[in-house]
């Protein structure tokens, strides 16, 4: 043998025992500053290797091993990019390296629900929705909306009052989370202004009542000199007071609001010259409550519908129903309806299900109704559909479909149709396990469905079957000419032929004597066929027959081949004459 061989079968021997690399990685941003890369287990692997880079081929640095097969990465840069790439070292050494796949790590959220309030002449309260993997928060001040935004203070509560502030003057606010490493986006700008040092008096005589299930309207008596009126709404006496409203009116209707909830206000006046006077006292008014269904009922229609109904509920936009297999629940949603009544549909028979209906409107859900309950009717009787259901042609005109017996069933529904998916026509009723069509078209599909049935209930349909008449002039196909067969390797043998004419397809057998029966091995559409899995240096004998439609032709052949020795002998055999 010479170096050269040898050589190439170290490099074989080489590839063929060397560590398998990962598979199936992915990497996942769990954090503004971590990024999460998983695997699948390596056979034989000790512990994986980690690499990243800031490109997809660029140059790639090991960030860490793993016994395990996840790993994270940290102290990240937020909103950032990455790609991996990972390694299994075990018994074989090292493998390849697998990748890369791209992973971003989280962006810093933006603070919302950004707020600003003036509480006196001199200072305003600035607050904001707390913010996910924040630990702090700058807060920024300008007097002019498209200004220079100084800072103004930072601050781990989601609140800042802002305080030594002019009267009278309109300041600008930002706010961005920190989240121990990178500052975040700044929210805002949102605006308020401070009251005037000499303002008009505060509103007298505010009262607030409700209108509907979301609305209050506000209203109070004139103040002198008054241009506007500034509205502010809380959840509670002492809360915050945000701004809701700003008016020339001596009343301000206040909408969107949640039903049953009790909302409290106060009003500021303005005067164009002299600014914005202090807050009025408080007064609140609660929204009517959504109405709860009365008189809910559910009566059973069928083994598988119950119908509920209920009295109307004046404001009701629509009804949500709600369903359970308890009447302690829990209670799932089911469908909402704009009328009193709901037909439940796909149930199981035989079942209790128990219902509760609550009144949605502009938005909101109210309170659920007492349940009401039912129980489906129980199945009729159940016949089987028919097993063993076959189909055959036995004339250009005739097709004889069979089937298994049914135990205590009065019949069979017999069902045709020229395509699998239907449309099938009722074409029998009979009492035998077996129906013979005639009449039919030759060489011809047909596609056949059957039932069995006790009274009026029938069972599922079992099918579709099909079969084809024989055509009214069977063609049979020549025999295959040219046959030969080549040996491809130590298992494998390529038989090839020349095509017959309208074959739909050829069959392939083979043996290994010319004088024993000769073993079906696979059919084709080709004119040529790659017998597999044979036994190494072994002679086959091969034979060819092509068919049109159910119609055989003649076999060629055979003709033979003989299968390599394996590589390994070879090798042997060259390592002993060397």
């Amino acid at each position: 043998m010479s170096v050269q061989s040898i050589d190439n079968l170290n490099m074989l021997r080489s590839s063929l025992l060397r560590q398998v690399a990962p598979n199936n990685i992915q990497a996942q941003g769990i954090s503004v500053s971590e990024i999460r890369i998983t695997w699948s287990a390596t056979q034989g692997a000790f512990f994986y290797k980690i690499y990243r880079s800031m490109f997809f081929d660029g140059d790639y640095i090991q960030v860490g091993t793993s016994t395990s097969t996840s790993f994270i990465n940290q102290n990240l840069a937020s909103d950032t990019e990455y790609f991996y790439k990972v390694q299994a070292v075990g018994d074989s050494g090292e493998s390849v390296l697998a990748g890369p796949v791209l992973g971003k790590t989280n962006a810093i959220l933006i603070p919302t629900g950004l707020e600003a309030t003036p509480l006196s002449s001199s200072s305003i309260i600035v607050t904001w929705s707390a913010t996910a993997g924040a630990i702090l928060y700058f807060v920024y001040r300008s007097t002019f909306q498209n200004g220079n935004y100084e800072l103004a203070t930072t601050t781990p509560n989601t609140s800042f009052t802002d305080t030594g502030l002019d009267a009278n003057t309109t300041y600008y606010y930002k706010v961005a989370a920190y989240n121990g490493s990178e500052i975040g986006l700044m929210a805002g700008p949102v605006s308020a202004t401070t009251f005037s040092d000499n303002p008009p008096q505060p509103p007298l005589n505010v009262v607030a009542r409700a209108l509907s299930q979301t609305s209050i309207i506000v209203s109070w008596s004139p103040v002198n000199n008054a241009d506007l009126y500034y509205v502010y709404r809380s959840d509670s006496e002492n809360g915050t007071y945000s701004l809701v409203g700003i008016t020339p009116t001596t009343n301000y209707t206040d909408t969107g609001l949640n039903p049953g909830t009790t909302y409290y206000y106060k009003v500021a006046s303005l005067n164009n010259s002299t600014g914005l006077g202090a807050l009025s006292n408080f007064t609140n008014a609660t929204t009517f409550s959504l109405g709860v269904p009365q008189n809910v009922v559910a009566q059973a229609q069928s083994q598988s519908t119950i119908l509920v109904t209920w009295d109307p509920v004046e404001g009701a936009v629509s009804y949500f129903v709600y369903r359970s297999l308890s009447p302690e629940g829990p209670y799932e949603f089911v469908a909402g309806t704009t009328i009193p009544e709901y037909l439940d549909t796909g149930l199981t028979s035989s079942t209790t299900y128990f219902y509760k209906v609550a009144v949605f409107a502009d938005g909101f859900t109210g309170q659920m109704s007492d349940y009401a309950d039912a129980t489906t009717w129980p199945e009729p009787p159940d016949p089987h559909a028919p097993d063993n259901l076959h189909a055959e042609a036995v004339s250009s005109s005739g097709i004889n479909v069979t089937w298994s017996e049914v135990p205590d069933v009065e019949g069979y529904l017999v069902y045709r149709s020229l395509s699998p998916d239907g449309p099938f026509e009722l074409i029998a009723t009979t009492t035998d396990t077996e129906y013979l069509d005639e009449g039919l078209s030759p060489n011809t599909t047909y596609y056949y469905k059957v039932a069995s049935f006790v009274d009026i209930f029938a069972s599922p349909e079992a099918g579709p079957v099909d079969a084809t008449t024989f055509p009214e002039t069977p063609t049979i196909p020549k025999a295959p000419c040219k046959l030969k067969a080549k040996t491809l390797s130590d298992k494998e043998i390529l038989v090839c032929w020349r095509p017959v004419i309208n074959a739909d397809g050829y069959n392939i057998y083979h043996s290994t004597s010319c004088d024993r029966m000769f073993a079906y091995v696979g059919t084709t559409t080709d004119t040529k066929f790659i017998d597999t899995n044979l036994i190494p240096h072994k002679k086959y004998y091969y034979k060819v027959e092509a068919y049109i439609n159910n119609y055989i032709g003649p076999q060629a052949g055979p003709v033979c081949a003989k299968t390599k020795y394996p590589l390994p002998l070879i090798i042997m055999c060259r390592n002993k004459d060397k």
